[in-house]
């Protein structure tokens, strides 16, 4: 997040932004939202659960465009060492993974997954991605531009 910022890999996974606002325009980093943290359909988890799969420790760190949620499962003092969290539209269910951000968005890139970890197969093994920083999509939509027309 420091050398990169918040923004979009090809217009289909959004990253947020850690950052304290009030600003609901603002994607940000923070907690499953309370409607989806009473919501049964979000409390699914694939395997075996575990004292970690609580909807309460859960920070999203990012969205698809297919409505599936990128998180961290929140579970110490050190953010390194939290799993990483998957829930697919598709599926239904929190999936985890043992990895974080940088290496859960390379694995996807690169198809390194034995199962597509999101609902949307288009990003399997894109070898040059584009990002766009938040900032930068915005200046081109009020330019009319859509980029990620190919």
């Amino acid at each position: 997040m420091s050398r990169f910022g918040n923004g979009t890999i090809e217009g289909r996974v959004a990253t947020l932004i850690p950052v304290v606002t009030s600003d609901p325009m603002v994607r940000r980093v923070g907690p499953l939202r309370d409607s989806l943290r009473s919501n049964p359909d979000y409390d699914s988890w694939a395997g075996p659960r575990s004292e970690l799969h609580e909807l309460d420790r859960i920070l999203v760190w990012g969205e698809t465009d297919s409505a599936d949620v990128l998180a961290w499962i929140v579970s110490g003092a050190d953010p390194d060492a939290w799993p990483l969290a998957v829930w697919t539209r598709g599926d239904v269910v929190w999936t985890v993974h043992d990895c974080g951000m940088v290496e859960f968005l390379h694995k996807l890139l690169t198809a390194d997954f034995p199962r597509c970890p999101i609902s949307d197969t288009s990003l399997l093994g894109i070898p040059h991605a584009r990002f766009l920083h938040d900032r930068e999509e915005e200046r081109l939509a009020n330019e009319g531009v859509y980029p990620w027309d190919d």
